[in-house]
């Protein structure tokens, strides 16, 4: 299935670069994807994605953006989910080819992560539109760090192998065998760096968390303290407030 979609990805590369930089109807887009425009369109909606008119009005789009349909389009057929696509389709045009079809195998994990946000806030967050509003923005950021520190760990597993699979490579080019303990001292460097690069990310997504409840915390302080004195001053105006003080 994987040489399949490489070899879709690599057709639609060469269509594309072959192609004029004039940006590209929908209807081009489609026949190039092999997609219905319903379909492009409503991934366009629930991804969020920005798309571009021209001066008809119709939609168009260049060349990468084609690349990140298509890239979106394995993603599907592979069982992700749009709501976990959603929160990686930023990092999308970031991965070569190689990091995004080991992404393409997480597709459990990936869904049940996105599974996990939830949909309605926890009843100890305040009630008021506004602060409804920051407390669910801050939810999604703390969800979108999780997501992103999956994705930086399978990519380090990924990047683990790969170096791996190099140190064998360079070994039987130049006719040497990895004994047992040459190749165990190679995979211990590399699970070292892999592992320090992990706890060096958690620890700074872990503060920068921190720091984002902080300010929540301190923001809803400020408000119950404003509504509060708000309702003291309030009170103290009301006529039998004013004739039980004489």
């Amino acid at each position: 299935m994987q040489d399949r979609e490489e070899k879709t990805e690599q057709q639609l590369q060469e269509t594309i670069q072959a192609a004029d930089e004039q940006p590209i109807l929908i209807s081009d887009a489609c026949k190039q994807l092999n997609m219905e425009a319903h379909v492009l369109r409503y991934w366009e909606e629930e991804l969020g994605l920005p798309i571009m008119r021209n001066d008809q009005g119709y939609r168009c789009y260049t060349n990468a953006q084609l690349l990140m349909f298509q890239r979106i389009k394995i993603l599907r057929d592979a069982g992700y989910q749009l709501k976990a696509i959603k929160l990686v389709v930023p990092r999308l045009a970031l991965l070569d080819d190689d990091e995004f079809y080991y992404l393409v195998k997480l597709s459990d994990e990936m869904n049940k992560r996105a599974s996990e946000l939830p949909d309605t806030l926890p009843a100890i967050l305040p009630v008021s539109a506004s602060q409804t509003e920051l407390a669910r923005k801050l939810r999604m950021e703390e969800f979108e760090d999780v997501m992103n520190r999956i994705l930086d760990e399978a990519l380090c597993r990924h990047s683990a192998d790969v170096n791996a699979q190099l140190a064998d490579t360079i070994c039987e080019k130049i006719g040497v065998q990895l004994d047992n303990v040459i190749a165990e001292k190679i995979t211990e460097q590399v699970s070292t760096k892999v592992i320090k690069e992990m706890d060096y990310r958690m620890r700074l997504q872990d503060d920068e968390a921190e720091e984002r409840f902080r300010k929540l915390d301190e923001t809803l302080f400020m408000r119950r303290k404003k509504s509060r004195e708000q309702k003291e001053a309030a009170a103290s105006r009301l006529p039998w407030k004013r004739k039980h003080k004489t």
